[in-house]
């Protein structure tokens, strides 16, 4: 199955406990073989502490 995830703030958690949660549960569902995509902001995209993730199975 592929996931979009859409409004998010981003990853790594940053600013609150959503965040934090997503942070720990996506690479659960990619290990169960789905993907997931994540769409953040670009004010938060273009900030300097901001990673890019790949998570893979």
């Amino acid at each position: 199955m592929k996931i979009a995830v859409i409004g998010a703030r981003g990853i790594p958690a940053k600013f609150g406990e959503i965040e934090r949660y997503c942070q720990e549960l996506y690479p659960q569902i990619v290990a169960r073989g789905h993907e997931v995509d994540l769409y953040v902001q670009p004010s938060y995209h273009q900030q300097s502490w901001f990673s890019s993730f790949t998570y893979q199975k």
